[in-house]
């Protein structure tokens, strides 16, 4: 046996299949591919693909709560000087990022149309996001201001996204 040969471990194949999936979501949301898709990206067959994930809606829950896991990493600490401006420069790098959507705005649009279990998951991001927001704001700041927040940053990004604007982001922000 060669020694450049590399077993890939099941942690690896099931990251593989995640980046994969989260790649087609973000160019074009839940309806944009079928578990088929990832199998010539990922090199893997259906059956293996399912040993990890039975279902479509399996994976694209899994996939909003590693989306969430990550924006959290990100997001850091609430209390932490300069976070509002980190929460933004997370939302600026997405609307830089070529032919990318943030995951969970593209699944806030098709909320309606989702698998109960993924728009569930959804839900949960935006009121992780939304609690974030509303602790780094402080006490003199309701839920209400929060969620307007973000609902400005979402927004904005599917606007210069849909403008082909995203040097603007920032100015428009601020």
């Amino acid at each position: 046996m060669s020694g450049n040969v590399h077993a890939i471990s099941r942690e690896e194949e099931k990251s593989r299949i995640l980046d994969v999936a989260e790649r087609f979501a973000r160019h074009g949301g839940y309806f944009s591919f079928d578990l088929a898709d990832i199998e010539p990206e990922t090199g893997l067959t259906s059956a293996e693909i399912r040993s990890y994930f039975k279902s479509k809606q399996e994976l694209a829950t899994a996939l909003v709560y590693g989306y969430i896991a990550d924006v959290e990493k990100a997001l850091g600490d609430p209390r932490d000087t300069g976070s509002m401006e980190r929460l933004v420069a997370i939302w600026s790098e997405a609307a830089q990022s070529h032919n990318q959507m943030c995951l969970c705005s593209l699944y806030g649009a098709e909320i309606a149309a989702l698998p109960e279990e993924v728009a569930k998951a959804t839900q949960g991001y935006y009121s992780t996001v939304s609690d974030w927001i509303h602790r780094a704001l402080g006490c003199p700041h309701d839920e209400v201001h929060a969620e307007a927040i973000l609902a400005s940053l979402c927004g904005t990004l599917i606007t210069v996204k849909s403008m082909n604007r995203a040097e603007t982001f920032d100015a428009i922000i601020w």
